[in-house]
């Protein structure tokens, strides 16, 4: 039997945190997702169920590094052509980022009470790219470990 994720919204104002190790830290294309049990896409995916996605960049070591994620970059409203939220497809559907202007595509609290999953991608940037994962959680922003 799998172990549910655990309830995260005590962190609504905190963020993702994911330790890792790359032996190709300049790659540009590396993206975090989850999905929620009620989430829901402006647009249904051809590719799946509704996730909520973000860019993040590693620092240039090889080392293990702890990268921050706040929740407040995850958007669900994000182009299957390029992984960003604010482009416009060549079908011209334009996505959206998390913003007081567009709410509706943004993390909610009941969303991080009820995530389902858990993705990584190389997505929308040619070229070789490798991840080592050590663990990945929760925290509040000015945390140095997660939950």
């Amino acid at each position: 039997m799998l172990t549910p994720f655990p309830d995260v919204s005590q962190f609504f104002h905190g963020a993702l945190y994911l330790r890792l190790k790359s032996s190709t830290t300049a790659y540009s294309g590396f993206k975090v997702a989850f999905g929620a049990t009620g989430a829901h896409r402006p647009t249904p995916s051809r590719h799946g169920g509704a996730s909520f996605k973000a860019d993040f960049a590693l620092a240039s070591t090889t080392e293990w590094q702890t990268v921050k994620v706040p929740f407040s970059d995850f958007s669900i409203d994000w182009s299957e052509y390029t992984g960003e939220c604010s482009t416009r497809d060549p079908t011209g559907q334009q996505h959206y980022c998390c913003t007081p202007e567009h709410p509706e595509v943004c993390v909610t609290m009941q969303h991080l009470k009820a995530v389902s999953g858990l993705e990584l991608w190389a997505e929308g940037v040619a070229g070789d790219f490798a991840l080592e994962i050590d663990w990945i959680g929760a925290g509040p922003l000015d945390a140095t470990t997660a939950h």
